[in-house]
C-alpha cells in the first residue's frame, strides 16, 4: 500500500465529537445539528470527514464538514487541525477497512522518513468521505485516509 503525498493548509472540522464506542451516535447527532442549523461558510456539502484522535488504545472521534469560518451555531464542536503535509492511501471498504488501517499503521513504522504527526500530542488519521463514497454501495466504495507526517529528527 503506496501512499500520494499532499500539502493542507489549516483545516476546520465543524461537527460532534465524543468517545469511539459512541460512533453511531455522534454521527447522528451531527447529521442533526446540520440538518437545523446548516454549516456557515461550508467548503463542499458532498464530502465528510471523520478524525481519530488516537490516545494509546483509546480514541476519540469527530465528525463534521469542512469549513472556512470558525463562527458557527453553539451547539457544533470545532476541531482545528494545523497545516500538515500528509500521507493519503485510497482504502477499497469492501477489502477490509481494519485490515487496511493496519497496513497503514505498519507503513508509518517501518517509514525511514517520516513519523506520524500530532496535534497536542495526539496522534490523529482523518478519514474523509469524498466522491469516491457511496453511501447505498458499499461494495464499490473508497474512502481517503489522510495520515499526517512530519520528517524524523537525527
Amino acid at each position: 500500500m503506496k501512499p500520494k503525498f499532499i500539502k493542507k493548509d489549516e483545516l476546520i472540522v465543524v461537527g460532534q465529537r465524543g468517545s469511539s464506542f459512541e460512533t453511531g451516535a455522534i454521527w447522528q447527532k451531527f447529521l442533526d445539528l446540520y440538518d437545523k442549523f446548516g454549516i456557515f461558510e461550508q467548503i463542499s456539502k458532498n464530502e465528510l470527514y471523520k478524525v481519530r484522535l488516537i490516545n494509546g488504545k483509546k480514541f476519540d472521534v469527530h465528525f463534521g464538514m469542512l469549513t472556512a469560518n470558525k463562527r458557527q451555531s453553539p451547539f457544533y464542536k470545532m476541531l482545528n487541525i494545523p497545516a500538515f503535509e500528509y500521507a493519503v492511501f485510497e482504502v477499497a471498504l469492501a477489502k477490509g477497512y481494519d485490515e487496511q488501517i493496519v497496513e497503514i499503521e505498519e507503513w508509518i513504522k517501518n517509514d525511514e522518513k517520516y513519523e506520524q504527526g500530532r496535534i497536542e500530542g495526539t496522534r490523529f488519521l482523518i478519514e474523509h468521505y469524498g466522491v469516491k463514497y457511496k453511501e447505498d454501495d458499499f461494495d464499490n466504495s473508497v474512502i481517503e485516509i489522510m495520515m499526517p507526517i512530519v520528517e524524523k529528527e537525527d
